[in-house]
């Protein structure tokens, strides 16, 4: 059993780093398989080994009041050694921020050798095709260069593909929102202003006149702060000493309290944020999962290995339910029941390791760190290994189940769905229609400014049997902001202040729909030959990908608002999609979420229109079977005035 956090410190002051702290190996020791389970396939998710700091950390802070102090002769023998520690970390930094380190080459060398030794049999009696995709980061590079070198020269006949790009790093790499930062912000200032550290005995540590070396450091507190951040990275940096020995021991602690509440309840399945953090990681462990399905079904690799950062790590290892690590706690259980010093160090690790029967029962496990888990939410079938079906049923994203819709016959040949359930971790309303592209028409229509309507009403004057807002405009104004054809007569221009967000448009003369990508100029070329025409974006899908390659991660792309999309698929319709958001009944979803909603619905062509407050779906008999959000109440009425919508006829 561990010792209290405050003795795990004083055990190994190094571990304050927390995330920053360098791995420390153990003697791993692992189950053997129920009697007749033979090993098949691995998967490995690995972050990047130990690194110098990610900035310059403060170093310049420190080192210009220690250099003068020497210089006046006031240093104490304690101040003179932090000055060169503070030298031998900032020369491994060197203007080469967050670069893996001579440690972290070493750690991802052993991981490799440790991984490869506990699965060998995988490696040597199935297939040698190993497929490796990682992070656009340098440190992650290096990181697997280091940890597949090692595995290749253990056996050489192993077959490495290797895939980098940000494909791959928008799920690798994936983070927390908006809305959740401000809860962690609100609830960290809480925290802290109720501690109150000794910040001054630092200064009669490393000065022999403690007043004038804090006349040196400027401000007292931010001096301990960036000792403490030197200190965190110093191990990682290549330094034997234990740079904390200045700190004060609740300085030390202080510190660590803050970065351990930090990592955990932004990254961690919290009571209170967890199901939106959950919701970020779907798409890495969707990725997991379906490929070892592929990997187990067809035969197509022996092993899968991922390499990047911590913060999703963490979050997978919440999705599953991680013993430990995995933990579900609140904000103010977090110091005393999740310091582990091995929860997430540089270069921690995970392994789901599966093992098949000769009926083709397949079993799976779980190592993070080296260490077998078990997890919370589902029973073993032995030991430490679950059924493989349970596992899938268990933890594949709820969005999968968006793709068997239940279609309502809407009349005339148009169907709809209307569905209510948790989605990406949080509760979704989303309400689609759809139509056979070959027996209706498409039509934009643009209204004057004063004539603008909600756009049930525009749907109704213009006889149309449904229909759903259009692009972006200026809502004082009520004029398009975007590319805008109606009838073959161009309405409106894409403004240089919707690029950020608009790069295509949807044309059309009726029947079908095309979804084109293009720049600002190059609008009214690709509407020509098009009666009519919207310039909108991002596009989300293009032949059934989901198109994440130049998608911010903050803001209107990672924030989760009310989303319209239009699209198509490959067997002849055409869909209108609304998803609700800003209620409790409805979340709403960020735009890489709205496109995975949007290929799990059917669409292979996807493009979204505007958004927010705009968003409504319209059906004829039926009324608006969205809830529009600018009354803010989920009742089906709050529709926004909009200046264009797209009907079908």
């Amino acid at each position: 059993m561990l010792p209290g956090p405050q003795e795990m410190l004083r055990e190994d002051p190094n571990r304050a780093g927390v995330n920053t702290h360098i791995y420390e190996f153990i003697d791993e020791v692992y189950t053997p398989a129920p009697k007749g389970y033979k090993p098949v396939y691995l998967s490995h998710y690995g972050r990047h080994g130990s690194r110098c700091d990610g900035g310059f950390a403060g170093y310049d802070y420190v080192l210009e009041a220690l250099k003068q102090a020497q210089a006046e002769g006031i240093l104490t023998e304690d101040g003179a050694a932090l000055l060169e520690e503070t030298r031998k970390v900032i020369a491994e930094w060197d203007c080469c921020p967050a670069h893996l380190t001579e440690r972290g080459v070493y750690e991802e060398q052993e991981l490799g050798r440790r991984v490869y030794k506990a699965n060998k049999d995988i490696f040597k009696k199935g297939n040698k095709k190993v497929r490796v995709e990682l992070s656009t980061v340098p440190r992650s590079i290096i990181s697997m260069s280091a940890f597949t070198t090692t595995m290749a020269s253990l056996q050489p006949d192993l077959n490495f593909s290797y895939d980098c790009g940000e494909r791959y790093f928008g799920y690798i790499d994936n983070g927390f929102s908006s809305p959740h930062r401000k809860v962690s912000k609100k609830l960290m200032e809480e925290m802290l202003s109720r501690e109150s550290p000794d910040f001054d005995a630092l200064f009669s540590r490393l000065f022999t006149d403690a007043e004038r070396g804090k006349v040196l450091a400027v401000d007292k507190e931010r001096f301990n702060k960036y000792v403490w951040q030197i200190a965190k990275t110093a191990q990682a940096s290549g330094l034997t000493e234990n740079v904390f020995r200045h700190l004060p021991e609740e300085v030390t602690y202080y510190y660590w309290n803050k970065t351990v509440h930090e990592i955990y309840f932004n990254h961690g399945n919290s009571v209170e944020c967890g199901a939106d953090r959950m919701a970020r990681t779907e798409p890495l462990v969707r990725d997991i999962l379906t490929k070892a399905e592929e990997a187990l079904t067809q035969g197509t690799v022996c092993a899968d290995l991922k390499f990047g950062h911590d913060f999703p790590l963490m979050a997978t290892a919440g999705y599953f339910g991680l013993e430990e690590v995995g933990a579900r706690l609140s904000f103010d259980e977090i110091a005393e029941k999740w310091y582990n010093p091995r929860n997430i160090p540089l270069a921690s690790n995970m392994q789901l390791v599966f093992y098949r029967n000769a009926k083709g029962r397949v079993l799976v496990k779980f190592v993070y760190n080296g260490v077998e888990r078990h997890l919370y939410d589902l029973k073993a079938v032995e030991t430490v290994y679950y059924d493989w079906e349970e596992v899938k049923a268990r933890f594949m994203p709820r969005a999968l189940r968006l793709a068997t819709l239940e279609w309502q016959d809407g009349g005339n040949g148009l169907e709809y769905a209307v569905v209510q359930e948790p989605v990406f971790g949080a509760m979704q309303s989303i309400s689609v229609l759809r139509f056979k592209a070959s027996e209706h028409t498409l039509d934009v229509i643009d209204a004057p400014a004063e004539l603008s309507d909600s756009t049930s009403a525009l749907a109704q004057k213009a006889g149309a049997l449904a229909a759903i807002n259009g692009s972006y405009f200026n809502v004082k104004a009520l004029t398009p902001t975007t590319y805008v054809k109606d009838a073959g007569v161009q309405k409106g221009v894409t403004e240089d202040s919707e690029l950020f967000r608009v790069d295509g448009m949807f044309v059309t003369n009726g029947n079908g729909l095309r979804i084109r990508r293009c720049g600002q100029e190059a609008y009214s070329q690709y509407a020509e030959g098009y009666a009519e025409a919207l310039g909108a974006g991002p596009i989300l899908l293009s032949d059934s990908r989901e198109i994440i390659a130049a998608w911010p991660r903050t803001g209107f792309y990672a924030d989760r608002h009310p989303r319209t999309v239009i699209g198509s698929d490959d067997k002849g319709y055409v869909y209108l999609m609304v998803i609700d958001g800003r209620f409790k009944e409805g979340i709403g979803t960020t735009i890489s979420e709205t496109a995975q909603i949007a290929r799990m619905v059917g669409m292979t062509e996807a493009l979204n229109l505007d958004g927010g407050g705009s968003s409504t779906l319209w059906l004829e008999g039926k009324g608006v079977l969205s809830h529009p959000y600018d009354n803010k109440k989920y009742d089906g009425y709050g529709q926004r005035i909009v200046p264009n919508i797209v009907v079908v006829r």
